[in-house]
């Protein structure tokens, strides 16, 4: 399956450096809206990554989003509350809404692989710059 990631660019430099990355946090203490458990992804067949940036932002680090391959016994399928804009002729208003997420308390190169990456464009929902992930090592 195809996740897609936020994540600071410190983040995503530890996973490119092969490290094992561990996130034990339990959201659900924080927002009871959540049963997530650890590092959150969106799947891409349910979402896209440059609407959700809009929904993410104030939530996690949104410096570069990044799209993986991983088995489905890699993660957790859960919930958590987010937001989106409701647009009509002469306002944009936000509502909540419970989105699908999927979560794992680790994460490395041996059960998520780089797929492609991107910078995101606040002003671009349409498609971003994505990058091919490549693994330099051959791994």
């Amino acid at each position: 399956m195809k996740l897609f990631r936020f994540m600071s660019l410190g983040e995503f430099q530890r996973y490119c450096n092969g490290e094992k990355l561990i996130n034990k946090t339990e959201h659900n203490k924080e927002w009871q809206s959540s049963k997530s458990v650890g590092f959150c992804f969106f799947n891409i067949a349910d979402y896209k990554p440059e609407k959700m940036l809009h929904s993410i932002t104030g939530i996690a680090n949104v410096s570069i989003c990044v799209i993986f391959e991983t088995e489905r016994k890699n993660v957790i399928k859960s919930r958590g509350r987010y937001s989106r804009a409701i647009e009509n002729a002469y306002t944009t208003t936000r509502e909540s809404f419970i989105a699908k997420e999927y979560c794992t308390t680790e994460y490395s190169k041996e059960t998520f692989k780089l797929f492609k990456y991107a910078i995101p464009d606040w002003f671009n929902e349409e498609g971003w710059l994505w990058l091919e992930g490549r693994e330099e090592d051959g791994k």
